[in-house]
């Protein structure tokens, strides 16, 4: 039961996340690309073209780091390989491709609390 409701709830955050990046200009490409080795939460396309790969975290308080506590170096990892994984999949469908970062987004009860753009 505990699953469910902890995918409810990163569904939700993922959608708040969504509609945060939208407000700034964000195109939202994909979600929840999942592969074998991993998933991507969004992959979005900002105002000059650049592709980024976003985790969002969620967590009730923020305290000890609150969601980009939870980025560790394994994450990290994860998240470069599938993006490439993603990249290989869908480059025919863009133009171009040319700059790619990974983005976390730390989203609370209250909403998007932080945005960090280019951790990687």
């Amino acid at each position: 039961m505990g699953h469910i409701h902890t995918r409810a709830r990163g569904t939700a955050a993922e959608k708040v996340a969504a509609e945060f990046l939208e407000s700034k200009g964000y195109d939202i490409v994909d979600r929840n690309f999942y592969t074998r080795f991993g998933e991507i939460d969004l992959v979005v396309r900002d105002s000059e073209g650049v592709f980024a790969f976003v985790e969002v975290k969620y967590r009730a308080k923020n305290i000890d780091g609150g969601g980009f506590a939870s980025i560790t170096e394994r994450k990290l990892s994860t998240i470069r390989l599938v993006s490439g994984i993603w990249l290989s999949t869908h480059r025919d469908d863009y133009e171009e491709i040319d700059n790619i970062r990974i983005d976390v987004i730390d989203v609370g009860p209250g909403g998007v609390r932080d945005h960090l753009e280019g951790v990687w």
